[in-house]
């Protein structure tokens, strides 16, 4: 099977030269002019090629399809690409190719919950959370502190291999180290990217402000310089909609924050919007895993599903206004 990048052009012509093969060895390649499939998502052509050769595909724009360890086209975040479809055998007749137009769409969000925690991993309470999570069959995002991540690397893998998302909430998360300057933030990022990069053997795409977006510890002009930064390098800012409060300097405990989050759920669900919800699974936050598990089975009974930021392609949510 073929892979890489192909010379493709707009206007869908096949600018290699072919030899019409012989009528009784033609592949009889056939294509739909366009096709549409999901992010995450295979696709291969049905046609009437079988048993007379073999595909390949190739892909004009690699962030948007790709082609997999099996050969067939896969969808890597929403979009267009063209894709050029062989089919070939080698000393029979010559390949027969056509280019087709993909529309890679992103999963449907709607009736759809994100659960996000902070400050991880720990030792005690994000194992326990990663339990629950799987004892439930849902998953969710953890905006992991660098310092924390390197010394229970195991956790973060173990968490990215379940499915979770596993997104940058800074190294140290020291205020006044990370936002002394715009180049203090970013060298702190970078240190916390790579190390997830190297956990997981995927990059991240989530990233949230310590503190949230317009926090107080930055100037707004700084913390606005940041957010472009880190967008021009194709990251998505994401703050949230729900607080369990369980930042609160008296830590508020199972009931309150199961009350919290369900007063806030409820109040974005009324008013059509995706909630994304913050808590906390740091060593003191002992109370997450219950929570969420009480969250998961009160909201799976009124037909909501819980996500992962990984099915999410929309803006920035942020507090940050421009």
């Amino acid at each position: 099977s073929g892979s890489g990048t192909a010379d493709i052009s707009d206007d869908h012509t096949d600018t290699d030269a072919i030899e019409p093969p012989a009528p009784a060895r033609s592949p009889q390649l056939i294509v739909d002019e366009d096709i549409s499939f999901m992010v995450g998502s295979d696709w291969k052509i049905m046609s009437e090629h079988e048993g007379a050769g073999t595909l390949s595909y190739e892909t004009s724009d690699e962030d948007i399809v790709t082609v997999n360890d099996d050969g067939l086209l896969h969808g890597v975040r929403p979009g267009h690409a063209l894709a050029r479809v062989r089919v070939s055998a080698a000393g029979e007749y010559k390949e027969e190719s056509a280019i087709i137009d993909i529309t890679v769409n992103a999963p449907d969000i709607q009736k759809s919950i994100f659960l996000t925690f902070d400050d991880g991993p720990s030792e005690n309470v994000t194992p326990e959370l990663l339990d629950t999570l799987k004892e439930h069959g849902v998953h969710a995002t953890f905006f992991v502190i660098g310092k924390y991540a390197m010394l229970y690397p195991d956790i973060v893998k173990r968490a990215y291999d379940e499915g979770h998302t596993i997104a940058i909430h800074t190294y140290t998360h020291d205020y006044r180290e990370i936002y002394a300057s715009t180049e203090a933030y970013i060298e702190d990022f970078d240190e916390t990217e790579a190390l997830i990069e190297e956990i997981t053997g995927e990059k991240p795409r989530f990233w949230r402000f310590p503190g949230g977006g317009n926090n107080g510890y930055a100037s707004h002009d700084r913390q606005v310089e940041i957010l472009d930064t880190l967008n021009a390098r194709g990251y998505t800012a994401m703050d949230w909609t729900v607080s369990s409060t369980d930042a609160a300097p008296n830590y508020p405990g199972a009931e309150i924050m199961y009350e919290k989050c369900t007063e806030g759920i409820d109040m974005m669900l009324s008013a059509g919007r995706t909630p994304v919800v913050l808590m906390h699974d740091s060593e003191v936050k002992v109370s997450a895993p219950e929570v969420a598990g009480r969250l998961i089975e009160h909201y799976e009974q009124l037909g909501y599903n819980f996500r992962p930021l990984s099915d999410y392609y929309g803006d920035n949510i942020t507090f940050i206004k421009k």
